[in-house]
């Protein structure tokens, strides 16, 4: 396969960066950069371009790339799924909210750092999971 095949296969034109040749790893790499504006100025030394901040257009220009990867029989094709984590969100067990990143014993942050610093918060039962933890560590330890 030579450049002009390579390019044809597994590149696509962005139109942002102007660049003639982009794959969708270095598409991807791009992106999970961070943008400029975040965290301190001056302490990213590779941060996103700012063309890549707002293209809407990377899933459409990636997917495209993909197909002709198939249809060539080339097997580097689409990365994996992502996994979600595993607890991603609920609704806390005091206040009935919803949130995204439980802190602990199904509470918000806000309710679980409130009782732990006025009390209550022996109202709600660790998880299985920690007592567990805390058995194998006694036993590794030698603690009875």
């Amino acid at each position: 396969m030579d450049i002009e095949q390579f390019k044809a296969v597994n590149t696509f034109q962005c139109a942002r960066l102007k660049a003639d040749a982009i794959t969708p790893e270095a598409c991807a790499a791009n992106r999970k950069k961070l943008p400029l504006n975040k965290g301190i100025p001056g302490t990213h030394p590779n941060p996103m371009p700012f063309a890549c901040e707002e293209c809407m257009d990377w899933k459409r220009l990636c997917e495209q790339v993909y197909e002709k990867r198939l249809q060539a029989g080339i097997k580097k094709n689409r990365p994996a799924p992502a996994k979600a984590p595993a607890e991603s969100g609920g609704v806390c067990a005091h206040c009935k909210t919803t949130y995204s990143k439980p802190a602990a014993r199904g509470l918000c942050w806000n309710c679980y750092s409130s009782l732990r610093n006025h009390g209550g918060l022996e109202a709600y039962p660790m998880s299985i999971n920690y007592h567990r933890r805390k058995k194998a560590h006694k036993e590794s330890v030698g603690e009875s």
